[in-house]
């Protein structure tokens, strides 16, 4: 093939966690160009500074300030498509090495956002949390596909609250 190639290291699909080892072994493979990194807390996340000089690691497990700080060049993000703008700045903090203010502004939004989407996704599973967060911010992009249920309005209108709390230009 003549495109590059992304490794999960989705451990949580019941498949072991790639070991850093079997990573480096992975630079001789041609197209092998991104890594989506994460580990389960009995292994050592910073063991990706073995690889992260031959590959694009893409954080994957809510830890970007850890991940850039480490080599990694980027994250995901659950709401990035609902306000595009708090992760860029995150971004902008982190290339300026600015880690202690990326890291606070993360962990407002992780305090703020995560217990509602835990809360959402027990309920009806799936990621219909990303398409309440683009709702909540005027960016409706339908509902989630079958079988995750839509949010009611009563989710809607406590992420909006939520969102509203950290700062984000919510439409009313």
């Amino acid at each position: 093939i003549d495109i590059g190639i992304m490794i999960y290291n989705t451990h949580w699909y019941g498949c072991p966690s790639v070991s850093p080892d079997t990573m480096l072994r992975l630079s001789d493979a041609e197209h092998v160009a991104a890594i989506k990194w994460s580990v389960p807390e009995n292994l050592d996340y910073d063991d990706m500074r073995k690889f992260a000089h031959i590959f694009n690691v893409i954080d994957n497990s809510s830890q970007p300030i850890r991940c850039h700080k480490n080599g990694g060049h980027g994250y995901i993000s659950a709401t990035i498509c609902a306000y595009p703008e708090f992760d860029l700045h995150i971004w902008q903090l982190l290339e300026a090495k600015l880690y202690d203010e990326a890291q606070e502004q993360w962990d407002v939004r992780e305090k703020s956002y995560t217990p509602w989407r835990q809360k959402i996704r027990t309920e009806s599973g799936g990621v219909r949390h990303v398409k309440g967060a683009m709702d909540a911010m005027g960016l409706s992009a339908g509902p989630p596909r079958l079988p995750t249920l839509p949010l009611k309005e009563q989710d809607i209108s406590e992420l909006k609250s939520i969102l509203e709390g950290m700062g984000w230009p919510v439409p009313r």
